[in-house]
């Protein structure tokens, strides 16, 4: 199929992005805690930029202190 010039395809591409703030449902030393743990390693979870990465599938989630 053409339309203006420009072929059609059957692949899409996009990009969703959830975002919850913890600061909201979890207590201070509860996140803070989360972070030290995440520090010393969790099976999974490596330190990506100023937060901590996840690989699910399709995507990641990354938990940013």
């Amino acid at each position: 199929m053409r339309s203006a010039g420009r072929l059609s395809s059957d692949r899409v591409a996009g990009e969703h992005r959830v975002r919850v703030p913890f600061a909201h449902s979890l207590s201070g030393p509860l996140l803070a805690a989360i972070e030290v743990i995440l520090g010393r390693g969790v099976p999974g979870w490596f330190a990506s930029g100023t937060g901590f990465r996840f690989a699910v599938r399709g995507g990641y989630a990354i938990f940013h202190p």
